[in-house]
Order: C-alpha cells, then sequence, then structure tokens
C-alpha cells in the first residue's frame, strides 16, 4: 500500500517517506529500495507540517552520516 505526499511505503512493517531522490524509514535510516512511482509533493507549497518535519529528520540523518569524523 502507497502512502500520500511526502510518503513511501507502507507494508505494515515500516513507514519510509522521501526526501528529494532518496528513501528514508522513520529512524532517519536511508533505504537502498526506491520507488519512482510513488508520488512526492511536487513543491514547496504542497508539503504539509508532516512533510516539513520528516524532511528535518531526514536531513539530520544525512547530516551525521556524511559529518567528517577529523
Amino acid at each position: 500500500m502507497k502512502g500520500s505526499g511526502a510518503m513511501g511505503l507502507n507494508d505494515g512493517k515500516r513507514l519510509t517517506y522521501w526526501c528529494g531522490g532518496s528513501q528514508f524509514d522513520t529512524s532517519g535510516n536511508r533505504l537502498n529500495e526506491i520507488d519512482l512511482d510513488v508520488p512526492s509533493p511536487r513543491s514547496m507549497a504542497d508539503m504539509t507540517e508532516q512533510d516539513w518535519t520528516e524532511a528535518e529528520a531526514a536531513l539530520s540523518a544525512f547530516d551525521a552520516e556524511h559529518r567528517p569524523s577529523w
């Protein structure tokens, strides 16, 4: 079953969402599976408050993953 807006898959086991071209689970872990048929917001005006919250979590996860370790 597919979600709406920036949501990805909801197979009863996990909920995923999109940020840019990447798909994340609700823990901020980037997933390898990409479903290009999942609808996503077409513009910033289409984003809900939940979309913004999820995008913030995805950006934080990306930042932590790519932060220099030096």
